[in-house]
């Protein structure tokens, strides 16, 4: 039952993140722009979820894994983040690919802490 709840939110975390990526790449006319704005995101809820279920909300251990590995797991997603810091160096972009890298990277770890903090602040 395990591996059903995590692929259903897998599911579930893929497709937001593809809508996060199209409507952020429509809005700004750049689709890693996109993928860096559902890692932040995710890596919010990640955080903030995370406090919440260990201090606040009792729920079962297949609930937990189903919106942290799975829901938020799909949304956020290290290998389209590879992808696209591999396609700006391609095309010589450095300046982009480095801080595609290094913006997703420590813009998320300081989402993880906000949202952490946030939690225990209830």
């Amino acid at each position: 039952m395990t591996y059903l709840w995590l692929s259903l939110g897998g599911a579930l975390g893929t497709m937001a993140r593809y809508l996060v990526s199209v409507s952020v790449a429509e809005r700004v006319g750049v689709a890693p722009v996109g993928t860096f704005v559902a890692n932040v995101s995710g890596s919010l809820l990640i955080g903030f979820l995370a406090v919440i279920f260990n201090q606040h909300v009792d729920l079962p251990p297949d609930l937990r894994r189903f919106v942290i590995i799975g829901v938020l797991g799909g949304y956020t997603t290290f290998s389209t983040l590879a992808y696209d810091t591999a396609r700006y160096m391609e095309t010589g972009e450095l300046t982009q690919a480095v801080l595609n890298a290094l913006g997703s990277l420590v813009v998320g770890v300081l989402a993880v802490f906000v949202g952490m903090a946030l939690a225990r602040a209830l």
